[in-house]
């Protein structure tokens, strides 16, 4: 009977700990604004999500939980970012990417010509998916 016992409450420990529940790991969007100085995301907008109130400067990354996954499948999602400028100028930056369940995705926003000493205008950045 005491065998019994130990085998079932092995068998218990042994299947709680697994992530075989239907819960897939969750994805995220990462931006990391490398050194575009003129430039801050504010605000981004997908499929299902709006991330307002940000602040992604010059020098920091904001990493964004999708946990309720991705309606209408996960390439090619129209992704925008609302940047902020130094100037009283403003834009919406679109993107297209493909997210991967479990994974982060990730876009790096870079200053087109980081060793010239002028400053970058708004608009002048690269944006690249980061692999």
């Amino acid at each position: 009977m005491k065998k019994l016992l130990f085998l079932f409450a092995f068998i218990l420990f042994s299947c709680s700990g697994s992530d075989d529940d239907g819960n897939a790991p969750m994805m995220s969007l990462t931006i990391e604004n490398k050194d575009a100085v003129a430039e801050r995301v504010i605000e981004v907008r997908l499929v299902g999500y709006k991330f307002e109130s940000l602040s992604i400067d010059a020098g920091t990354t904001k990493t964004l939980v999708l946990n309720e996954g991705i309606n209408g499948g996960m390439s090619n999602v129209n992704v925008e970012f609302w940047v902020d400028c130094d100037t009283p100028t403003s834009y919406w930056k679109s993107m297209s990417l493909d997210f991967k369940e479990g994974q982060t995705t990730t876009v790096r926003i870079t200053d087109e010509d980081p060793n010239d000493t002028t400053p970058m205008s708004c608009g002048a950045s690269n944006w690249n998916v980061i692999p």
